[in-house]
């Protein structure tokens, strides 16, 4: 007496497209959601956690400069132009984020005379990285999801 079992893989041809999926995710999408979280991620920096993405306090203004704000107005935040004007561009394989404001790139890595210290706002954060691994990740499960179909 023998016995035999025979095979007959079922949706063979979903899984093929979705490891095709896989193999060639659609890049410019993925990062046009990365820049995007990115983006949001550097605008709650600037308004609300108030830290380098290291976790470092931003230094406080000086006594002078304190002295020409009026009430309400808060670090890197005065009428909102630098949180407004930070933006991520995808070009090839990468993507861009910053500002094109004159006085971006003093706040981020201070005035050279000494007159403005460094109030890092651009960056990645250990929290920043992890929300980047889980945005990632539904990314691929969602391109294995449109292999499937």
């Amino acid at each position: 007496m023998s016995i035999a079992l025979q095979i007959q893989p079922q949706g063979i041809e979903q899984l093929e497209g979705a490891l095709s999926r896989l193999a060639s995710p659609d890049l410019h999408s993925y990062l046009e959601v990365m820049g995007a979280l990115v983006e949001s991620q550097t605008r709650a920096r600037l308004s609300e956690e108030k830290k380098s993405p290291g976790g470092e306090e931003w230094a406080e203004w000086s006594a002078r400069y304190a002295s020409t704000r009026h009430s309400g107005q808060k670090l890197l935040e005065s009428r909102g132009d630098l949180i407004g004007d930070i933006h991520y561009i995808v070009e090839g394989d990468a993507v861009w984020i910053g500002s094109a404001l004159v006085y971006a790139a003093k706040h981020q890595l201070g005035a050279k005379d000494g007159t403005t210290p460094a109030r890092e706002y651009l960056g990645l954060s250990t929290a920043n990285e992890a929300d980047l691994i889980e945005e990632s990740l539904l990314f691929l499960a969602a391109q294995v999801e449109a292999g499937r179909q």
